[in-house]
């Protein structure tokens, strides 16, 4: 079966009954183009919409939400986020170890440190492009803090940490700059650390994964409303359909 015989199907059962056969023959005389057969598509989904068949209103405008929502999701700015675990031990109390590890993070996001991990000139990298071309270092700075997450656990013996970027390539390589950064400013650090206190990598950075735009709920979002939006079409034609009844005339 040709595609143009397959597109006549589409059109409501009534309108092929009356005007299928004729149509057939004209195409099968004439033959028809990609133009052509778009706007037979286009004329089978505008009938289709013409009639107040619930189902088929639900169809259409469910099925076009649906695609609508989710190729409107590929506009939207990605967000991947990768994910590590730091595991902390020590003989000393949990607030010294606390204390400790607070001094560790605050070398970590120092401005010193933080800006060589943006001003890495490795092939490829070169993290908040577009944002140093617009917004002072500072700022980006501080951009790049809000993106970095670090919790500690209630017995302060892990600590997770996570890293998120529009860009799938970088959040692995920078949450294992910032990993490594840890353990040489725990070497490095001067002053009394807690009583055999040890830090080590538990859970290596992951690979990135993505995490907004959410596709699958935008495109149920989409779905949804098409769903919404041919109920209220049904109801309006049958408001309209159904005869208004009037007084009768004052004799």
């Amino acid at each position: 079966m040709r595609l143009e015989r397959i597109i006549l199907l589409l059109y409501p059962s009534a309108w092929r009954a009356r005007y299928g056969a004729e149509m057939e023959a004209l195409l099968d005389d004439a033959g028809i183009d990609l133009t052509g057969l778009f706007n037979l598509f286009k004329g089978a989904v505008y009938m289709q919409m013409r009639t107040n068949s619930l189902a088929k209103l639900a169809l259409l405008w469910s099925l076009g939400g649906l695609a609508a929502g989710y190729a409107g999701s590929y506009l939207m700015t990605p967000l991947y986020v990768s994910h590590a675990v730091l595991q902390l031990s020590a003989y000393a109390p949990k607030e010294e170890v606390i204390d400790h590890f607070l001094q560790l993070q605050a070398r970590v996001l120092s401005r010193a440190s933080l800006e060589t991990v943006i001003s890495d000139k490795n092939p490829g990298f070169g993290l908040y492009r577009r944002e140093l071309t617009r917004d002072p270092l500072e700022d980006v700075i501080d951009r790049m803090r809000r993106d970095i997450r670090i919790q500690m656990s209630a017995n302060g013996k892990l600590v997770s940490m996570s890293f998120a970027y529009p860009d799938e390539k970088h959040p692995h390589y920078v949450l294992q700059r910032l990993v490594n950064r840890f353990m040489e400013e725990d070497r490095t650090i001067t002053g009394a650390r807690p009583a055999g206190f040890s830090m080590t990598e538990l859970d290596a950075p992951t690979y990135p994964k993505l995490i907004s735009p959410n596709r699958a709920a935008i495109a149920s979002v989409g779905f949804g409303t098409g769903l919404v939006i041919a109920f209220v079409i049904f109801l309006s034609r049958k408001w309209k359909i159904v005869p208004q009844s009037t007084p009768l005339a004052m004799e």
